[in-house]
């Protein structure tokens, strides 16, 4: 396993549980998806589509455990990444 691939599949271990506690539907896309399908991709992110609202507030509760707890700062991060509907990096996973 290459350490991207390594990475990746640290990041996924991270976030699909809190998904799952949540009760929130997604899936993989993207080239992780592909990787997982058996076509050699280089990773440098990983997409996960979720199928909920950003405005849900388990959605919110989704980006504040992803960005580590309920500070202001993250709060304020979680409702900038909400409001562009944009992808972010967390201090957990370095990959996205």
């Amino acid at each position: 396993m290459t350490p991207e691939q390594q990475k990746a599949h640290e990041a996924l271990s991270f976030i699909i549980p809190i998904l799952d506690k949540l009760n929130l539907r997604w899936c993989i896309t993207g080239g992780f998806a592909c990787y997982a399908y058996g076509v050699p991709r280089n990773l440098t992110d990983i997409d996960i589509d979720i199928e909920v609202s950003k405005d849900d507030p388990a959605f919110t509760e989704f980006l504040l455990k992803v960005l580590g707890g309920s500070a202001i700062a993250s709060k304020t991060r979680a409702e900038n990444a909400s409001a562009r509907s944009s992808c972010f990096s967390t201090p957990k996973c370095t990959i996205c």
